[in-house]
């Protein structure tokens, strides 16, 4: 019943989209996109190294504080169905992840659970990050459906997301130095843990790039 509520809801929302005015999700101001273009000016997107205690990683980078805009996008995209602002979103993460400079030969995303995914319908990762994916298959499944994790403490998101993630066959990673890409990097849990499977796989060097990232890791 949960998921025919969802579905009418979704119905209803792209019709009144459709008849009436487009306006800002941020401002409510109008605008011919879902995302006006002074509140996306207004996300400071900037290369930055996230202080993360990790084994796993060479490195970790993101683009921007998980606060204000980015905060109230990420969660229109991930919870209300708004893919076309991961599209929004593409060609600034693009401009600012170019300045990369790693010798890197996979580029994998986290994977969403196979529920997640169809209730979903996209993992919002793949299409915010999607130019870096071109041609490329996932190095990981995911395995576990885990809870939402973003209250939790680090010593509960590494119980719960133990063993979340395999390696996908059908991919090369031994000896690969692999970028991972996630939207969010809180406690880094769910980054260390994709790691650590990649590392016992064979995997060279790992490092990631997110989205943004929660301020008490910034450096």
């Amino acid at each position: 019943m949960n998921g025919y509520k969802k579905s009418f809801k979704f119905l209803i929302k792209s019709i009144l989209d459709f008849i009436l005015p487009n306006k800002c999700l941020l401002c409510s101001n109008f605008s011919d996109n879902l995302v006006c273009e002074n509140c996306l000016h207004a996300v400071d997107f900037k290369l930055e190294l996230v202080d993360l205690e990790s084994p796993y990683f060479e490195a970790v980078y993101s683009l921007t504080e998980y606060k204000n805009h980015i905060k109230t996008i990420l969660k229109h995209i991930k919870f209300n169905g708004y893919k076309s602002l991961s599209e929004v979103l593409s060609a600034k993460i693009m401009a600012v992840s170019n300045l990369l400079s790693l010798d890197i030969n996979v580029v994998t995303a986290i994977p969403i659970h196979k529920s997640r995914l169809k209730k979903r319908g996209f993992n919002q990762v793949e299409v915010l990050f999607a130019p870096l994916l071109t041609n490329t298959k996932p190095c990981l499944k995911r395995t576990k459906n885990t809870p939402p994790l973003f209250n939790l403490a680090k010593e509960q998101r590494e119980k719960i997301l133990c063993e979340a993630f395999e390696v996908n066959p059908e991919t090369e990673i031994k000896d690969k130095n692999i970028l991972l890409l996630d939207d969010i990097c809180t406690s880094g849990s769910t980054l260390n843990e994709a790691a650590r499977i990649l590392k016992n796989h064979g995997a060279n060097k790992l490092y990631a790039l997110t989205l943004c990232y929660v301020k008490s890791h910034a450096k």
